[in-house]
């Protein structure tokens, strides 16, 4: 993640405190559903939906494409520890702006130091790093053409819809490469500190739990994200009615890239109404 982001910072920190609130209190509220329901789902706002587990298997090459670098361990860290091997990691920009203290030049350069010694620790199948400048991957729209998508079975991509306008950009920008290469992949969004509305697979990660925080804290500049991102995670395990030893879960979200025309920059505006309605009070709290 990059702490720089012209969005209204204030807005997404009350979203993100909210989410380590709730955390705790979706897990008490869920142990009576996992008691009534017989089916492995997930129960949200009076709806009940089928989730299905991620499986790897042996056959698959698989990427792994990360806004900034700690977004791949943030939002996917299942995936590189569980198919690292068949894995290639692909960082779009620097992270020049994930530390307001340090000039741009100097945050960048320790962003890929960290980013390296995560991936030495992980020994990916491959780690590429574009580098293109934070804060501004929508400027550099077709800059994932370079990348090839026709070898991969899974690609794991961030949520077009997230609070982030490089994770939204890069989404768009990857969905747009793949049409193009006509790539046959599964695709999957991944989902860092905004929740998404309807998740359709899952991963436990209750086993990981240890070498996911290893991950995070490879990026030490960036060590708020840890509680958050899971807190996310113990928020979805309470969801998982039929695993109640579920204690950590990454949901992720899959999308037919052929099937979707998003327009990314006009996604926050339905967040801050949304916010706003439900939390009438937000702003002064």
């Amino acid at each position: 993640m990059s702490n720089d982001s012209p969005e209204p910072e204030g807005l997404i920190m009350k979203g993100t405190r909210l989410l380590r609130k709730i955390a705790k209190g979706i897990q008490c509220q869920c142990i009576l559903s996992r008691k009534m329901h017989g089916a492995d789902v997930l129960k949200t706002s009076g709806e009940v939906k089928i989730r299905e587990a991620i499986v790897f298997s042996d056959q698959d090459r698989i990427a792994v494409i990360a806004p900034h670098p700690d977004d791949e361990c943030l939002g996917a860290s299942a995936v590189l520890l569980m198919a690292a091997d068949r894995t290639d990691v692909i960082v779009l920009s620097d992270g020049s702006h994930g530390n307001a203290a340090r000039s741009v030049k100097e945050e960048a350069k320790i962003r890929r130091k960290q980013f390296d010694a995560e991936m030495a620790y992980i020994h990916p199948h491959a780690a590429r790093w574009l580098g293109l400048e934070d804060t501004k991957l929508k400027e550099h729209y077709g800059a994932t053409d370079q990348i090839d998508f026709t070898g991969y079975t899974k690609i794991f991509l961030p949520w077009v819809e997230s609070l982030h306008p490089d994770h939204r950009a890069a989404a768009q920008m990857c969905c747009d490469s793949i049409r193009k290469q006509k790539s046959k992949a599964q695709c999957f969004y991944y989902e860092i500190n905004a929740p998404f509305h309807n998740p359709t697979h899952y991963i436990d990660i209750t086993d990981l739990e240890a070498e996911k925080r290893k991950l995070i804290r490879f990026h030490a500049d960036q060590q708020e994200q840890e509680e958050i991102s899971l807190s996310l995670n113990a928020f979805r395990a309470a969801q998982m009615i039929r695993h109640p030893d579920f204690r950590y879960v990454e949901t992720y979200l899959r999308v037919d890239v052929y099937a979707r025309n998003d327009t990314p920059d006009m996604l926050l505006k339905r967040y801050e109404s949304t916010i706003r309605k439900s939390w009438p009070k937000a702003e002064q709290s």
